[in-house]
């Protein structure tokens, strides 16, 4: 096997528990809401043990479940639950009402590994770092990137020295220089902008002080010792072990009113660089008659726009500022779709939410629940149905959102599947389901689960251009969603009730079979019906 010995699916969670008397514990387990998974009540008394001594039962399943210690069903425990994997649970008395619980971390494979520190390295947000160490960073995530498409065929050396690269590169990033806006003699305050979160450190005339800078916009605001035109400030800021260089100013440079890009303290000697202000010379009364040699660099007019997942694969579109882009995460699922959890990020400089088309931001879940936060540049979004699962086969959109485009250069937006489960519900109408996305990590193994031999799921991401000008079939009313309002339009112009603008006409015909009829109503209702996703 290309890259080394691949190891053994892991499809049971092993308990250990470790009773006050030394006496075997009944243990009764269940995952959901009363799927038994040691039999019924009291459950199974335990009759192996490890080579500590201590009773352990191998669990089948590596899903989170559920259990209560007890001694045959006189006396108990509470209900001990949310255990993922591996775990210990240690019983402090013989009627079982004190225990200690620990969960044991399994070791992640060098792939796991690899893919858990990419994603940290896409959670975070470019702009926060200086250009060359980001830079570097960047570099070796295109190489982490292709290691990890290749999935299980991944060299294990190749990934343990990406890991160790990738992680050189993390240690070597900086954080911008915080930017001072307000720092005035006679006044206690100094303000400015840092990255979002950070602690930041103003010292003035060797006396420090710390603030935090916000986690949204930066700003931060600190009280200092007052400023007169003597005062030397220097500042930094630090978030997550990463600091930025010490920046400096000295106030005999003037007041600062307004936003600074700052030196760093080596650079002190000469403040006047800083100073945002006009000098106080007069200005030549002529122009030099000579024009600098160096080309003023061509800056890009359009942005690169790059959606990524954890679990869908890329895709690119590139656009002009004023622009609509769309970016559809598609799934194609045989089995349908019990419940799912997901993060959709983006740059919010450079890229401005359509909250009004991206109102069904999954537009084949009728009940998703979903938390858009503007101000972070995230959409939030879940959803669970064990009476009415959802339908994925033939592939249809799993998660839509539409952006404007406000700035250039590149971006990306990336959906985090936190969770993705599938599963039947058997004749016994009882729900049946298995992970195939837990916790961002993609569950390997599925198909060896009873009932999911057969489980096949493809995805695909698309990134596009979407216009006004576009013809959306179905949206006759032209407010960029299909529901029953399109309907009655439809049916009133049947019915010679109403007139159609030619684009009208084009959008209603959905079969495409150049008439507008009865057909294209009926074609319209199973589209709000969910029965499919596009015409």
């Amino acid at each position: 096997v290309q890259g080394g010995s691949t190891a053994p699916v892991k499809t049971t969670s092993r308990l250990v528990v470790k009773t006050a008397d030394g006496s075997a514990p009944y243990v009764y387990a269940w995952t959901g809401a009363s799927n038994a998974l040691l039999g019924a009540w009291p459950g199974t008394q335990l009759t192996s043990k490890d080579d500590n001594g201590d009773y352990y039962v191998d669990i089948n399943t590596t899903e989170t479940y559920n259990v209560v210690l007890n001694n045959g069903g006189k006396v108990q425990s509470a209900d001990i639950t949310g255990i993922t994997g591996d775990a210990i649970i240690t019983v402090k008395n013989t009627s079982f009402s004190s225990y200690d619980l620990e969960i044991v971390e399994t070791p992640a494979s060098p792939l796991e590994q690899l893919k858990k520190e990419g994603r940290e390295v896409k959670a975070m947000t470019s702009s926060d770092y200086t250009a060359s160490s980001w830079t570097t960073v960047e570099s070796v995530m295109k190489s982490v990137d292709a290691l990890v498409a290749q999935g299980s065929d991944a060299d294990d050396d190749q990934v343990t020295a990406m890991i160790t690269k990738l992680q050189n590169a993390k240690a070597k990033l900086q954080l911008n220089v915080p930017a001072l806006g307000y720092a005035v003699k006679g006044k206690n305050t100094v303000s400015g902008v840092a990255a979002p979160a950070s602690k930041v450190t103003v010292t003035v005339n060797g006396t420090a002080y710390t603030t935090q800078a916000d986690d949204v916009t930066g700003v931060f605001t600190v009280t200092t010792a007052t400023l007169n035109a003597s005062s030397k400030l220097t500042f930094k800021a630090e978030r997550n072990s990463v600091s930025s260089a010490v920046g400096a100013y000295n106030m005999s440079s003037g007041d600062i009113t307004s936003l600074i890009v700052p030196t760093t303290a080596s650079q002190a000697t000469k403040p006047t660089t800083v100073r945002p202000t006009q000098p106080t010379t007069a200005k030549p009364t002529t122009q030099p008659t000579t024009q600098p040699t160096t080309a003023k660099p061509t800056e890009s007019k359009n942005l690169n726009v790059t959606a990524t997942s954890n679990y869908f694969p890329s895709a690119n579109v590139k656009a002009t500022k004023g622009k609509t882009v769309c970016v559809e995460y598609v799934l194609d699922s045989s089995m349908d779709v019990v419940n799912a959890e997901w993060a959709l990020t983006y740059d919010k400089t450079k890229l401005e939410l359509d909250t009004v088309r991206s109102k069904d931001y999954m537009p084949n879940i009728p009940n998703e629940v979903t938390n858009v936060k503007k101000a972070d540049g995230k959409v939030l979004s879940n959803f669970t149905d064990i009476s009415n699962l959802a339908d994925f086969k033939g592939g249809k959109v799993f998660v839509r959102a539409y952006f404007k485009v406000i700035s250039t250069g590149e971006t990306t937006v990336d959906l985090n599947l936190k969770t993705l489960c599938v599963g039947f519900i058997d004749n016994d109408l009882k729900v049946n389901f298995a992970a195939v996305v837990r916790n961002s990590e993609v569950q390997s193994g599925v198909t060896s689960v009873a009932g999911y031999e057969k489980l096949a799921i493809n995805k695909n991401t698309k990134a596009y251009l979407y216009s006004d000008d576009d013809v959306m079939l179905g949206d006759v009313t032209g407010d960029g969603k299909i529901d029953v309002n399109d309907v009655t339009a439809i049916q009133l112009y049947i019915a010679q009730n109403q007139s159609f603008t030619d684009k009208q006409k084009e959008a209603a015909d959905v079969n495409k079979d150049g008439k507008i009829s009865v057909l294209d109503v009926t074609r319209v209702q199973q589209y709000i019906a969910r029965s499919f996703d596009e015409f």
